[in-house]
């Protein structure tokens, strides 16, 4: 029996992972996502849990409606590199 890797199964799932996330498709996205998914942004700030991660992306795609990333290759490991100060400066000109 071959893996998940080895078939394309793994490289097919990320690869309609970056298509649900470059088309802001939350619905796709959780679906992909594992059931208690964990993520760390490049502050290093934690979210963890469907619902929350749910309405992180919901809250990421409002806030930047141009977000989308890019692939190159095969994925061994993922780092997420971001100049903050353009989010910061949406967030400040959001009125309380």
């Amino acid at each position: 029996m071959s893996s998940p890797a080895n078939s394309g199964g793994a490289v097919e799932t990320f690869l309609q992972f970056v298509r649900a996330i470059n088309s802001h498709d939350v619905k796709s996205v959780m679906a992909l996502m594992a059931s208690d998914p964990l993520l760390v942004d490049s502050l290093g700030n934690r979210m963890s849990g469907s619902p929350s991660m749910e309405a992180g992306w919901r809250g990421y795609f409002a806030t930047c409606p141009d977000y989308w990333i890019q692939t190159d290759d095969a994925v061994a490991e993922w780092h997420v590199f971001a100049d903050n100060r353009p989010v910061y400066e949406i967030l400040a000109r959001r009125k309380p």
